[in-house]
C-alpha cells in the first residue's frame, strides 16, 4: 500500500510494446488529475510527447496559478489599478484570447468575473482595473490545444487526454473502435446524462457538484448559480470548448442559441435546468 501511494503521488506511466499502447497519469497537475492514452506510436515517441506535455503543464501552472504569489497572474492581480504592467508574450496571448472569448460570448465568459472591470492588453502590457484574474478551466483548454500540436509533431494520430474528467482531447480513435466514447455523469445522482463519441474533437464539462456549488460566477450579477446544473460543450478546439461550457452555465437557452454559432463546429447542451 505504501509503495502504491508513492507511485500515485509521483505519477505513473507504462508502455505495452505488443499493443503499441502508452498509458500515463499524474495525480496533481494544474490543480487536478491528468491521464492519457497514446495508441499506435513507438515507446520513444509516446514518452517524449508525454514528458513535453508535463513540462508545458508546469509552465502554465507557474504562469496562471492565482494562488501562487510568484506566478505572473498573481503579480498582475497584485498590481491591479496601478497602471499598465509588462507581461510575457505567452500571457499577453492568453489575455487577448480571453478578451476575444468575452466578446464572442456576449460577456458571459469573463476571467475577471466582473462586468464592471476593465482589462486592456496591448504592446506587451496589461492594465487591470476593478477585479482580479481567474483563468479557471480555460488554462486546461489552452494546455490541451498545445498538447494536440505536441502529439501531432511526434507523428501521433490516436490519443486521449483527460484533465479531471472535465476537459478532454480526443485525437483519432480508440485502438478497438472508430472513436473514443465518453460518458458524462451527474455528480448528484451518479447517472449518465449523456454519452458522446469523440474523434478529433474536444469535450468540456462544467457544473456544480455536492458541496461545491455556485463557483461559476455570473459577471452580470457577481453571484454564483447553485443547483444541479451541468453543461457539455463539444468543439474541434479544446479552448473553445472550455469557454463555451462555462458560458453555457450562465446563458439562457436563447442566449446560448445565439452564441454557439460563433464557434466553429460547436455543440453545446445544458442539463438539469
Amino acid at each position: 500500500m505504501c509503495q502504491l501511494s508513492f507511485v500515485l503521488r509521483q505519477g505513473y506511466s507504462q508502455y505495452d510494446p505488443d499493443g503499441r499502447l502508452f498509458v500515463g497519469a499524474v495525480p496533481q497537475l494544474m490543480g487536478t488529475k491528468l491521464s492519457g492514452i497514446i495508441a499506435g506510436a513507438s515507446e520513444g515517441a509516446a514518452r517524449f510527447a508525454w514528458m513535453e506535455a508535463l513540462s508545458l503543464a508546469g509552465e502554465l501552472e507557474a504562469l496562471l496559478n492565482r494562488f501562487d504569489p510568484a506566478s505572473e497572474v498573481s503579480l498582475l492581480n497584485a498590481a491591479c489599478g496601478s497602471g499598465p504592467r509588462p507581461v510575457s508574450p505567452r500571457l499577453e496571448e492568453l489575455l487577448a484570447a480571453c478578451e476575444d472569448y468575452r466578446s464572442r460570448t456576449s460577456g458571459l465568459f469573463d476571467i475577471t468575473r466582473d462586468a464592471a472591470s476593465s482589462l486592456t492588453v496591448q504592446d506587451g502590457t496589461a492594465d487591470l482595473h476593478g477585479a482580479t484574474l481567474d483563468f479557471g478551466g480555460i488554462g486546461k483548454g489552452w494546455f490541451l490545444r498545445e498538447c494536440r500540436r505536441i502529439l501531432a509533431d511526434r507523428g501521433i494520430r490516436d490519443a486521449f487526454l483527460c484533465f479531471g474528467n472535465s476537459s478532454i482531447l480526443a485525437m483519432g480513435s480508440h485502438p478497438h473502435g472508430d472513436c473514443w466514447k465518453v460518458s458524462v455523469i451527474d455528480p448528484f445522482t451518479g447517472d449518465a446524462v449523456t454519452e458522446r463519441s469523440l474523434k478529433d474533437a474536444s469535450l468540456s464539462v462544467s457544473g456544480n457538484r455536492p458541496g461545491y456549488e455556485g463557483h461559476i460566477i455570473d459577471p452580470r450579477t457577481g453571484a454564483g448559480l447553485p443547483g444541479r446544473r451541468i453543461t457539455v460543450a463539444m468543439c474541434p478546439d479544446p479552448a473553445d470548448a472550455e469557454a463555451l461550457s462555462t458560458c453555457a452555465m450562465l446563458a439562457t437557452g436563447e442566449e446560448l442559441a445565439s452564441i454557439t454559432p460563433r464557434f466553429e463546429g460547436a455543440d453545446v447542451k445544458q442539463y438539469n435546468y
